[in-house]
């Protein structure tokens, strides 16, 4: 029961790459994504010396407002800088996706290493 719960309450969160440094909860964030739907938390990580991390977690209170976030703010520009804006996902699953994605992309390369080998013989 307390994964799942868990697991409802993370539906709606979003992750907010390439932010401006910056950039702040009050002023930018909840004023940007607030306008697309009720925020539930908006959170910008800092580094031990306080400075910001250049990324934020957006938690919306419905799933429906933080995909309408997506479509409308990813790639719009706030302080200059381009946003990408996406799902969040548990540290574990996304260390998992970038694991996976470096396989593909190593594949991709060895095969295209071997493409250019074959043409010239």
């Amino acid at each position: 029961i307390l994964g799942g719960k868990r697991k409802s309450e993370k539906a709606g969160r979003l992750i907010v790459r390439n932010l401006a440094w910056r950039a702040c909860e009050k002023e930018v964030m909840e004023k940007k994504f607030g306008e697309v739907g009720e925020l539930a938390e908006v959170n910008i990580p800092t580094k031990e010396d306080g400075k910001k991390r250049g990324f934020a977690f957006v938690q919306y209170k419905t799933v429906r407002d933080a995909a309408t976030a997506i479509q409308k703010l990813n790639g719009t520009k706030v302080m200059g800088r381009a946003m990408a804006v996406d799902w969040s996902l548990p540290a574990d699953k996304y260390r998992k996706a970038v694991v996976e994605e470096q396989a593909v992309l190593v594949e991709g390369a060895e095969a295209g290493g071997k493409e250019k080998k074959k043409k010239k013989n």
